[in-house]
């Protein structure tokens, strides 16, 4: 290999190139100085290769993690542009490694031990106000992933009464806001479509979500329609009800982490659902390391025996094995107060930037599973004629969001 310490410029490739290795190696050696690494890289590649293969996705801390996924998704980083201008191998053979690596720790992810910075976002912008604080918020969210902004022309769709804003015009403002805050290109798409059928809004955008495979769809409560009685309008509404797997977050008009923050505080609503592990999935994809995670159960108190919280210890084994700061709260519901009250006043006692809870809990998963065992065939067909079905919890969250919601299927 070529002294490329030495050369007076380096390619945008080789600089990412050497970052990466130097982040990588001070895993191993955390006092690692400008001299050991120069000895590692020029005079030891072997060495380096060797101990890039040791690595486990218990090394890597979620620092380390979110830093190396910044690096390779890079829109400059090309490992073979690197290889030419070292005159080495050893950087292709270093790529090879680290991508087996980010394989292994999004299986982690996959089973709840990691939190993950790569999720895939869309949000569904339509000029209004509402619409830009939704794209505010899912640029933040979208830390290393991928961010798809959409439009979908409302003209033949909408009333007309609505204001009818251009495609075109609303694309350019969005390329502007991108730029504005310095998005990376590579990892942003603006999209405009058109409602040439009866289709509706939201079903065209649950097409889209599903034909882009994003992770997350980000919808304002409320378009250019103006806000609504039950303060989440059609669209959004509509979308919720649509049957698929991605869980939909509902910005609503004044949401607390409207302020950036450094630090926000997640909430969980979970019960003994098996939606529950999704939204533990989804809050992993959502969550910074910096973050702070509250996984909360209520549950109506019991006269004689003592309530079984044996089930929710599972959270605390995640939290721990995801090094991130977190708690599980099992607390009783008064006897004068709802669950959906109760979980209001703990958002506010938290001061909680988001809630995410499960569209439905394990209420409606009895009901759904004794309907299939007296006749499966005509549940399957109701599911399909009307969508899901909000629970009560959901229900009652949806019509007074005190935060930013996200919903799993």
């Amino acid at each position: 290999m070529l002294d490329v310490l030495a050369f007076k410029k380096l390619s945008p490739a080789l600089r990412l190139c050497i970052q990466i290795t130097r982040l990588i190696l001070s895993i191993k050696e955390p006092e690692l100085t400008d001299e050991t690494f120069r000895v590692h890289l020029l005079d030891r590649p072997d060495e380096v290769i060797a101990q890039f293969k040791t690595l486990v996705p218990e090394d890597i801390s979620e620092w380390t993690h979110e830093q190396l996924c910044n690096l390779m998704d890079d829109a400059d980083y090309d490992p073979a542009v690197a290889a030419r201008e070292s005159e080495s191998g050893l950087f292709l053979d270093l790529h090879a490694t680290l991508t087996e690596l980010r394989s292994r720790l999004e299986e982690e992810h996959l089973d709840n031990k990691c939190l993950s910075p790569t999720a895939k976002f869309m949000v569904g912008v339509d000029g209004s106000r509402q619409a830009y604080v939704a794209f505010e918020l899912a640029a933040r969210l979208r830390r290393q992933g991928q961010l798809v902004i959409v439009n979908v022309d409302e003209e033949l769709a909408a009333s007309r009464q609505l204001p009818q804003i251009s495609g075109e015009f609303i694309a350019e403002e969005y390329k502007a806001h991108c730029a504005r805050l310095q998005l990376p290109t590579n990892r942003v798409t603006i999209t405009c479509d058109e409602c040439k059928t009866k289709r509706s809004v939201a079903h065209q955008l649950m097409l889209i979500a599903e034909r882009e495979q994003v992770d997350f769809l980000v919808l304002g409560a409320h378009g250019k329609g103006g806000p609504a009685i039950d303060q989440v309008h059609h669209v959004p509404r509509e979308v919720l009800r649509c049957v698929s797997s991605i869980p939909t977050i509902i910005v609503p008009p004044a949401p607390v982490n409207s302020v950036v923050s450094k630090q926000y505080v997640f909430v969980v609503a979970v019960d003994k659902s098996a939606v529950a592990g999704r939204c533990i999935n989804a809050v992993l994809k959502l969550m910074r390391p910096v973050d702070i995670l509250r996984v909360v159960h209520f549950y109506e108190k019991q006269i004689t025996d003592e309530y079984d919280a044996e089930p929710f210890e599972r959270y605390r084994h995640i939290i721990a094995g995801a090094q991130i700061d977190g708690l599980v709260d099992i607390q009783p519901v008064e006897r004068t107060s709802t669950i959906a009250e109760s979980l209001q006043d703990y958002l506010s006692t938290h001061e909680a930037a988001y809630l995410v809870l499960g569209l439905n809990g394990e209420g409606t998963e009895k009901k759904v599973q004794s309907s299939k065992n007296e006749d499966p065939e005509a549940e399957e067909g109701v599911t399909g004629e009307q969508g899901n079905h909000f629970g009560r919890l959901a229900s009652a969250m949806l019509f007074s969001p005190r935060c930013t919601l996200c919903l799993c299927p």
